[in-house]
């Protein structure tokens, strides 16, 4: 029986019907060229395409990248299954004390905060830089990184601890690269699925993870022929959103202009690629600039996001450097 492995984390914009459509994609171009393929994904985010490809036996050398440090952290710890046996320990104890209160049917916000506060303090450092008669205690706040390897297996548990526990599993953090989620409504809450996590923990530790650009993971790709999927944060829908003040974890429009660019490039060196957005106008006139591009809408589900408009069924835009004819009609794409 083929395992089904799930994401350890909750994610905004999970994968559910992609992961079918990207597997079967990769298996039908493996058997048209009788070859495997080397795996790349620069925006590695929950990791629901990567978990499924592997639990088919569909990619072996995997490059998996974020730039979000602490999500990465995370990953480099439960990769390791040494660290495993005190990440669930801790995990453990976190969900007895969680679920004894919401039995109790009480909310518990301030225990919520208390770790939220722990994680940031582990990431951010607060300091004084300067003190006068008109403004005391202006504080600077600078990103620090987990020393120890206590350190990093805490901030992990904090992590999967507060992913579980906030609103709708977003990640989010402010200005100070503080994560600032408030806490979501639960009546029960499973902070660590075991079985699911050693098996994530074996995948990931046979795949180089790194925290940096995509630009920089792509640019490190020396030969030719790769599987790559590009799932940068997706261009907003909405009529009345202002793109160029839009950003999410610092992508705006003109990283998008440039992504599409780089996707090019990757297409005119012959690599096989895949790049999920939103099938939206602007993505359009972004990423579909070369005749030789297949485009397709595909319907998928949300569930996870912080609006209820943005959840349901949404038409995605995958555009693709090889023609994804042979599953059209199963995933009922439509040609763009």
């Amino acid at each position: 029986m083929t395992n089904i492995t799930k994401p350890t984390l909750k994610w905004v914009g999970g994968k559910t019907k992609l992961k079918y459509l990207i597997s079967d994609a990769l298996s039908l171009l493996q058997s048209k060229n009788n070859q495997t393929f080397d795996y790349y994904e620069p925006f590695f985010g929950g990791g629901s395409i990567f978990f499924h490809l592997k639990d088919l036996g569909l990619i072996d050398s995997a490059y998996l990248n974020d730039a979000i440090p602490q999500l990465v952290s995370y990953y480099e710890i439960i990769s390791d299954r040494k660290n495993l046996g005190t990440f669930i320990e801790q995990c453990e104890e976190i969900e007895v004390k969680f679920n004894k209160l919401l039995s109790q049917k009480e909310r518990p916000v301030s225990e919520y905060k208390a770790l939220v506060s722990e994680f940031n303090s582990i990431w951010v450092k607060e300091k004084i830089v300067s003190e006068t008669e008109e403004s005391t205690n202006q504080k600077k706040y600078i990103q620090i990184n987990p020393k120890t390897k206590k350190q990093k297996i805490r901030s992990a548990v904090l992590m999967q601890a507060i992913n579980k526990l906030c609103f709708n599993g977003m990640f989010r953090v402010n200005g100070n690269n503080q994560f600032n989620v408030p806490i979501g409504s639960y009546k029960k809450v499973n902070i660590v699925d075991t079985e699911n996590l050693i098996n994530a923990s074996l995948y990931l530790s046979n795949a180089q993870i790194t925290c940096s650009s995509y630009k920089e993971v792509i640019e490190n790709i020396k030969k030719k022929n790769h599987f790559i999927y590009l799932d940068p944060p997706y261009i907003p829908n909405s009529e009345t959103s202002n793109f160029t003040d839009y950003s999410s974890q610092g992508f705006k429009y003109k990283d998008h202009v440039e992504l599409g660019k780089i996707f090019l490039k990757l297409a005119e060196d012959g690599n096989n690629v895949i790049l999920s957005n939103n099938n939206n106008q602007l993505a359009r006139e972004i990423f579909l600039q070369n005749e030789k591009l297949y485009a397709y809408e595909v319907l998928v589900s949300k569930s996870i996001n912080s609006k209820k408009d943005g959840r349901g069924k949404i038409g995605e835009l995958l555009v693709s450097t090889f023609e994804l004819q042979n599953i059209e009609e199963k995933f009922d794409l439509k040609r763009i």
